[in-house]
Parts: C-alpha cells; sequence; structure tokens
C-alpha cells in the first residue's frame, strides 16, 4: 500500500490556564496563591508543565522525521494551505478550534496533552502515542471519517464558521428565557426555554448529550436537537422538544426575542440573532476529515 506523504504539518496548540492568567494578564488572585502554595492551584501547575511537554514532544518528533513543522495559536484566526496535516495538540477545544480553519480535504488529528485539565473525547490518542499515530497515518492504517458539519443560515444568508460539534441559539444571559418559534415540517410551536441545541453526531456525545439527546454515528447524516429545560404546563403541553432532522425535513427556529445569540461550538464564537431572524440549519457545510482510530480514543481524559 502506498504511504501518505508528510512534508509538512501544521501544529495547532492552546495555551495553558496558567501561560493566559499569570504570564499574560498577571492575575494577583492566582499569583498570591502560586506564592503560598495553595493545593487548589497545583493543577494548573501540572497542565501547564503537560502542555509544555507535549508540544516539545510534538515538534522533535516531527523534526526528527523531517517533517517541515508550523506552527498556529488556536486562538488565531489563520488561513492554512498546502499542509498534509493538521495536528490540533490539546483536547476537544483546541480540536475544534483547528476545525474551523479547515476548509477543505486537509486531515485532522487530535493529540490529547493536558488529561489534568481537559477532555480529550475526538483525539485520537494521548499525545504519547505521535510516533505510533504518524506511522498508521503514514501507512493508511489510521480511519478517516468523512464528518459532515452544520451550515447554519440566517434570513437565508449564511454565517458563522462550519460547526463540527454543535450551534446553540440562547438569550445573551444565562439567566434569561429564549424565546422563539419552531417549525418541524407540519409541526409549529411558540416556545419558551433556556436555549435550543442542535448536533451533529460528532457533537451528539456533548452538551447536547447532556441536555436529554442521544448518541449517534460520527458520520450520520441526521441533525439532533434538543429543547434545553422547556417551559410548558399540563394546559399548554410542548410538543416538538427533541428529534432527529432528516435532510428532506423542513426545520427553523425564529426569534421571538430582540436580542439573541447563536453559539458556534462553544462560547468563542456567536453571531447576534434580531426579532423576528428566521434560522434554517443543514449539514451541507464542507465535510471535514478527522483522524481517529475509533471515537473516543484518547486513553487519558
Amino acid at each position: 500500500m502506498e504511504q501518505r506523504r508528510l512534508e509538512c504539518v501544521q501544529v495547532v496548540y492552546k495555551k495553558s490556564a496558567y501561560d493566559i492568567h499569570v504570564q499574560k494578564h498577571k492575575d494577583p488572585v492566582i499569583l498570591s496563591l502560586i506564592e503560598a502554595n495553595d493545593p487548589s492551584i497545583q493543577w494548573m501547575l501540572q497542565a501547564h508543565e503537560e502542555n509544555q511537554q507535549a508540544l516539545q514532544l510534538v515538534r522533535e518528533k516531527l523534526k526528527a522525521r523531517g517533517v517541515k513543522v508550523r506552527l498556529s495559536y488556536r486562538a488565531k484566526k489563520e488561513c492554512w494551505d498546502s499542509a498534509d496535516l493538521v495536528l490540533a495538540v490539546g483536547g476537544d477545544g483546541t480540536l475544534l478550534e483547528a476545525a474551523r480553519m479547515i476548509r477543505d480535504r486537509t486531515p485532522l488529528m487530535g493529540l490529547h496533552s493536558t488529561p489534568t485539565a481537559s477532555v480529550g473525547y475526538l483525539c485520537a490518542a494521548h499525545v504519547r502515542q505521535i510516533d505510533t499515530m504518524l506511522d498508521a497515518y503514514m501507512e493508511n492504517r489510521l480511519p478517516a471519517y468523512t464528518v459532515p458539519r452544520i451550515q447554519v443560515r440566517c434570513n437565508g444568508e449564511p454565517i458563522g464558521p462550519p460547526a463540527l460539534n454543535d450551534v446553540l441559539l440562547a438569550s445573551p444571559s444565562p439567566a434569561a428565557t429564549l424565546a422563539c418559534h419552531l417549525q418541524w415540517n407540519e409541526q409549529e410551536e411558540h416556545q419558551r426555554s433556556s436555549g435550543i441545541w442542535l448536533a451533529t453526531g460528532v457533537g451528539s456525545t456533548a452538551a447536547i448529550l447532556s441536555a436529554g439527546g442521544q448518541v449517534q454515528a460520527m458520520e450520520s447524516q441526521e441533525l439532533q436537537f434538543v429543547v434545553r429545560e422547556p417551559y410548558h404546563t399540563s394546559q399548554h403541553p410542548l410538543q416538538c422538544l427533541k428529534g432527529l432532522i432528516q435532510s428532506n425535513d423542513t426545520f427553523s427556529l425564529t426569534s421571538r426575542l430582540r436580542k439573541a445569540y447563536l453559539f458556534f461550538d462553544g462560547p468563542w464564537v456567536k453571531h447576534p440573532i434580531s426579532y423576528n431572524d428566521r434560522l434554517t440549519f443543514a449539514l451541507d457545510a464542507p465535510p471535514l476529515q478527522l483522524l481517529a482510530s475509533r471515537r473516543g480514543q484518547s486513553d487519558e481524559h
């Protein structure tokens, strides 16, 4: 079997909580806890050390193979081209950030760097297994899942990046109620809730599962929705609280708030939604090539 090319790798990395709170912001509370050797801060120091060692290990292993390495901090919005592989070194958050910047068929592999402080459910393996995973990739032994992503449209126009995990429609305040009109084929109803999740198969094990959803195959072509904390009474029960949306279904959410937000794959990317804006959702964004031996393969979470 012909080997895959591995000449240039885009490495996407995260900064540790220590990097952000201490080295960047000089947070006086965190600094005082470190000075006092407070037990509550030990996880942060350990996670920082894990993250530093992981990134160094990845660079050394790639350099030993004669591979060109391009480093990108995950919060920077950069355009990547001509890379053979994207390595997300961190946890699921880093992998989701990396996925946002991939709009072509470049494969993405997650390597879990800090089990002390992050979840690596979507990662292919722990970073210590990098040699094994790179060998498997080059020898075409590592499965590549072609996973769909969500494209959201507001009043018919595409908005936001492709979502690999999920999107959430909610009020700007977590303590406020979302009001919206939901239409699903012939069913329509006005709803009040704390928000509405829509997720892909990849995202079906994340927040939507905690909200009452179900696990789907990563390559599923069905969108899943769950209404979070619905408000209804015995006199006016709600009917459309969760379900699987088929590709030929009609499904939309129309905001009945003066201001709401749509969140893409977590809290950092959001789009303002105004009163009477109509949102539709489809799995027609460019799919992603996700490398993993199986779902949740990372050996340390």
